[in-house]
């Protein structure tokens, strides 16, 4: 029982280890394909938005080149700025802004109101001379048009190399939104680009309730800080959503792209899997802890049925071992009565009925005798019972106790004993007069006509 008890827990415990052994893989293999997907998507974001400042960046090199040594040339530049926008969804506007920070020029039609940007971050870090090459600023409010924009900026430098004023163009961050829009990544996945300074320059569902929002504390961006690509799992400190992002830096420029899938939308149909492989565990173990107590219950049935056979078969053997003690008694006093008659004077016929009586009783002896060793056999304590006795006397009694047998199907039953037989042998002679009258009886038995001979010999006379 206890074996059936180890077999089903063993077996329980492989299902559940099969069970963790799915799940961990399921796991991973979920993970290795969300970091692949968001991994491209990353690079493909990257590399669109280096092409895009580099676009931009050549133009605003050419005219702050242009500006610097050949002068300002006023009804020609908004041309120019206008021109080099053209048909771009990227930029809102070019401007130009002299030493003192007042913006000279402009793409945008129309009369130009006085805006100085002389506080400006993008303005003072070219003045001062902290940025080499074009500045990329964190989203500010226009003063003149009351929008959002980044000012991507670059130097002008006179021909004595002297500051010269600035070149700015404005980028539309609600563009990044709109084209991050387009792109397949769930219904709560998010698509942004930070600045290596924390500041969110763009990202999708942008409102001017998160833009410019520090996120240097968050996990993708310190993992950023330290790795040009990599995968985090972490909660936004926007939004509060769980994601699977990863992040790569923009090549030349101090950016950062972030593309992260929505963790409990992408890893819906692996629990749901994962939930069947329990379900399936649980429906297993249930199966294998009721066959277990089932075979339990039968084999506990089975030893208690043996255990009541067993006792029902010695309390047998105890009444038959009885029985054949108690009858034995009177069955040796009539022996002994008939033993007496039979030495009284009696007549020819009635001394044949003696004789016939003794017999039957000594053959009901031996009947009592096979029952009581029957029963001596079933509680294994048969045990022979050896001394010396004289073969040719028991064979003779026993032709003796079957001779009627033999008168009365017309037999004839003889015995002959071998010259070489000793007189005496040590031997149970219970048992030699049980086997021999039980053989003798068969033949008479099974034999239908003819004679039935009892023949004594040594077994070294016999032939090999």
């Amino acid at each position: 029982m206890a074996l059936i008890w180890v077999v089903a827990s063993l077996l329980v415990v492989a299902a559940w280890g099969v069970v963790a052994e799915l799940t961990q893989r399921d796991g991973q293999e979920v993970l290795a394909r969300a970091r692949r997907d968001t991994g491209n998507l990353a690079r493909t974001i990257a590399e669109q938005t280096t092409r895009a400042m580099s676009d931009t960046d050549r133009i605003l090199n050419f005219l702050a080149y242009d500006l610097g040594h050949r002068g300002v040339d006023r009804p020609r530049l908004q041309d120019v700025l206008k021109n080099a926008i053209d048909g771009s969804d990227l930029l809102l506007q070019l401007s130009y802004t002299d030493a003192a920070g007042t913006v000279i020029e402009s793409s945008v039609d129309g009369p130009m109101s006085v805006v100085n940007i002389a506080d400006r971050e993008h303005f003072l870090v070219h003045k001062e001379g902290t940025v080499q090459g074009m500045f990329i600023s964190r989203p500010v409010l226009g003063r003149a048009s009351g929008k959002w924009s980044i000012q991507l900026s670059r130097r002008i430098t006179a021909p004595d190399g002297s500051f010269a004023g600035v070149m700015v163009a404005s980028l539309d961050p609600f563009y990044f939104s709109r084209t991050f829009d387009d792109l397949d990544i769930g219904k709560r996945g998010v698509l942004a680009i930070v600045g290596r300074d924390g500041i969110l320059r763009a990202r999708t569902g942008l409102n001017e309730a998160i833009i410019g929002r520090n996120v240097s504390e968050t996990p993708p961006f310190r993992a950023a800080m330290t790795a040009t690509q990599g995968f985090v799992q972490s909660v936004s400190a926007i939004d509060g959503i769980a994601r699977l992002i990863s992040f790569r830096t923009v090549a030349r420029y101090p950016l950062v792209v972030l593309v992260g899938f929505d963790k409990a939308g992408f890893l819906a149909d692996m629990q749901a899997m994962q939930r069947l492989y329990v379900v399936a565990a649980c429906v297993a173990t249930a199966m294998l802890l009721v066959m277990a107590v089932l075979m339990s219950w039968h084999m506990r049935v089975q030893d208690q049925a043996r255990a009541t056979a067993e006792h029902a078969s010695h309390l047998k053997s105890e009444f038959l071992a009885t029985i054949s003690h108690e009858i034995r008694t009177p069955m040796n006093g009539v022996l002994g009565m008939l033993a007496l008659l039979e030495s009284d004077p009696l007549t020819p016929r009635q001394k044949h009925q003696a004789g016939m009586a003794r017999r039957s009783a000594e053959g009901l002896l031996v009947l009592l005798d096979d029952i009581l060793d029957f029963s001596r056999l079933e509680a294994g304590k048969s045990i022979a019972d050896q001394g010396n006795c004289e073969p040719a006397q028991i064979v003779r009694s026993v032709i003796d106790l079957l001779r009627p047998k033999a008168e009365e199907k017309g037999l004839g039953l003889s015995m002959h004993v071998g010259p070489s037989v000793p007189d005496v042998v040590v031997t149970d002679p219970t048992r030699l007069r049980q086997i021999l009258f039980n053989l003798v009886g068969n033949a008479l038995k099974f034999t239908s006509a003819g004679e039935v001979s009892v023949r004594v010999q040594r077994g070294a006379d016999l032939p090999d």
